[in-house]
């Protein structure tokens, strides 16, 4: 989860056109946030929990 900040922070500054995935892996879903993103980019949450 401490990569979190670091990701928003980059995700928030990409172009509006930009495409792709973001593949975010967290410990439980209480860990998923609302994160500001281009329309074209999907976020992909993974819980693992181990």
């Amino acid at each position: 989860m401490a990569a979190l900040p670091a990701l928003s922070i980059n995700l928030e500054r990409l172009p509006d056109h930009a495409r792709g995935y973001c593949v975010i892996e967290v410990a439980c879903e209480a860990d998923r946030q609302q994160l500001r993103h281009p329309s074209s980019m999907e976020l992909i949450w993974v819980v693992n929990p181990a």
